[in-house]
């Protein structure tokens, strides 16, 4: 069996700020392995080395990121591709049953005044 790890304590005067703002949070960590029986202890590393997997990998492939490497488009083709979205929207205006639409909006205004938390209409 392996010899266990001792942990010094840093007087407070000797103490960096940026060791201070770590060892807290280390602190309450070490004292719950501490109170963990030893034989599970090889579980729960497995666990913690899972979590910063899946926290790493989060971090790497956030949206955030991914939103940065979009490819930059000139002027002239943004404005073409807003001309088509204008033209689609145009055309299922045009194409839409008046009478379906009207039926469509008061069974919407039905079913969103029925389930509301609130005794006021949302559509009055």
């Amino acid at each position: 069996m392996s010899e266990p790890i001792v942990i010094q304590e840093i007087s407070q005067e000797n103490k960096p700020q940026e060791l201070e703002a770590i060892s807290e949070p280390i602190a309450s960590l070490i004292q719950e392995i501490e109170q963990t029986p030893p034989e599970y202890w090889p579980n729960l590393l497995e666990m913690i080395r899972l979590f910063r997997k899946s926290v790493t990998k989060a971090q790497q492939s956030s949206p955030a990121i991914a939103v940065t490497h979009l490819p930059k488009i000139s002027q002239a083709e943004q404005m073409k591709r807003n001309q088509a979205a204008i033209e689609l929207l145009r055309q299922w205006r045009e194409e839409g049953d008046e009478q379906e639409q009207i039926e469509t909006a008061e069974y919407l205004r039905q079913v969103l005044d029925e389930d509301r938390l609130s005794n006021r209409p949302l559509f009055p």
